[in-house]
């Protein structure tokens, strides 16, 4: 009864890998997952565990997650253990960049201000062609139109986050033949995020091409302009005659007189809310486990299921390797680790080494 539930289990877990798919923004990345473990035997069946991880992301160039745990452990018998803990976790958020154009078109009217006889120039979505006159009797005088693209990139620089996360967990462990061991554990997990301010910058870049019109044609009466092309390089605005592609000027002065630079840099705090996540997890670890072989091959599969968004699959993660007991004290592990994540560490395949040492007293 227990073989037929354990398959069915394990490929009810495997059925994402089957089924799921990474889209064509799922970035893909390297890395590298160490810890360190330290066991302490306690009576009645208990175990005291420390863990200290560390890891880093594109490969060895940046860091990208510190954490230490605490954990306590109860094996009931050979097939049955209960454990519960609490990790204190650092992590990294990569630094993020965004881009965007816009292409816009403005036009253009002036009039004349009833006080101080002055020109104010007027801006209107639509084009509304010739002079009118609105309802308060102000008459507005067109004069052209704007053609404008601007490049806006903001960019959020990479930033660590404090995480602190309880787990408990039920595992059920039963070996065949003598020599294959398989694994169930569900676990919950409460991970809370505290808020943070972080800094962002936003720059744009605008190029402004102005329309403006001269007359009408005295045979056709068609609309003559004249087209200025605008752009600015470091604090510096020119100004381009566009029938006259060499013949251009620096205008910054005359420019900024009447209208903001081209080019603006601005820095702004946007507060990260803190978050809360139920996290259910589930996976199933097969190995081999044969009296007197130092090592220990295995295989898992383990899926996080979001309970706080409708048992929404956050993450699914494959993990293959070994163990090797140097002694009853020291063992080694070495293994490969694909961990599709879709949550709010962002939409990637983590290819992961993961290595580790554990020591038991």
């Amino acid at each position: 009864m227990m073989k037929r539930y354990t398959l069915a289990l394990l490929a009810i877990l495997l059925f994402p890998v089957l089924s799921l798919h990474a889209d064509d923004n799922t970035e893909n990345v390297g890395a590298v997952w160490s810890e360190v473990s330290i066991s302490k035997a306690l009576p009645y069946n208990l175990n005291l565990d420390l863990d200290l991880g560390y890891r880093t992301q594109d490969w060895f160039n940046e860091s990208d997650r510190y954490n230490v745990g605490l954990g306590l452990s109860y094996k009931m018998n050979k097939h049955w253990k209960f454990s519960a803990g609490y990790s204190f976790i650092m992590k990294r958020s990569i630094k993020s960049v965004t881009h965007k154009t816009t292409q816009g078109m403005e036009y253009k009217y002036e009039y004349r201000d009833a006080i101080t006889g002055e020109e104010v120039e007027a801006e209107f979505s639509e084009d509304m062609g010739n002079p009118y006159i609105d309802g308060n009797g102000v008459e507005y005088e067109y004069k052209g139109w704007n053609d404008e693209t601007k490049q806006t990139t903001k960019t959020t620089p990479g930033y660590w986050r404090p995480k602190h996360r309880v787990f408990a967990d039920v595992s059920y462990t039963h070996k065949f033949g003598g020599i294959l061991r398989i694994t169930i554990r569900e676990r919950y997990q409460l991970t809370m995020m505290p808020g943070k301010n972080v800094s962002r910058t936003k720059y744009s870049e605008k190029e402004s091409v102005k329309h403006r019109l001269l007359g009408y044609d005295g045979e056709t009466g068609e609309p003559v302009y004249y087209t200025l092309r605008y752009w600015q390089e470091g604090d510096v605005i020119y100004a381009q005659d566009m029938e006259n592609p060499d013949d251009i000027a620096e205008v910054t002065e005359d420019y900024l007189r009447a209208h903001n630079a081209l080019n603006i840099t601005e820095t702004t705090i946007k507060h990260k809310e803190g978050k809360t996540s139920h996290i259910l997890r589930s996976r199933v670890k097969l190995s081999i486990d044969k009296k007197g072989l130092n090592w220990e091959p295995y295989v898992s599969f383990e899926t996080h299921n979001n309970l706080g968004e409708k048992w929404n699959l956050d993450k699914y993660r494959l993990v293959v390797g070994t163990d090797y007991n140097i002694n009853k004290q020291h063992s080694i592990g070495l293994g490969y680790v694909f961990n599709h994540e879709n949550d709010d560490d962002g939409n990637m395949n983590i290819h992961a080494i993961s290595v580790g040492y554990r020591y038991k007293f």
